[in-house]
């Protein structure tokens, strides 16, 4: 067996999985609070459409897992962490 690189990946690129009709595999690359996910041909390249996923909330987002398409790739799921913290000043204390 050997691999081959597909072209116009990029290593951040993580595949999903194929498509419906096994022509093209779905990628996301994580960014931050976001997660872009592409349609590409392995064979050449091309990219077929581009979808940006986020929290509804992104404050305190440290970052996106877990994509999951449906096979048409027009439903998703993910996870992500968040942390949230109060800064509380106190005055005049003494």
């Amino acid at each position: 067996m050997q691999l081959t690189r597909v072209p116009g990946l990029a290593p951040a690129d993580a595949p999903v999985r194929w498509s419906a009709d096994g022509t093209r595999l779905f990628v996301v690359r994580t960014e931050g609070a976001l997660a872009k996910i592409r349609s590409v041909d392995p064979a050449t390249g091309d990219v077929a459409g581009t979808a940006t996923i986020s929290p509804p909330e992104s404050a305190g987002v440290l970052g996106i897992s877990d994509v999951m398409l449906a096979r048409d790739g027009k439903q998703y799921s993910a996870s992500y962490v968040r942390n949230l913290s109060t800064l509380e000043i106190s005055r005049d204390l003494f």
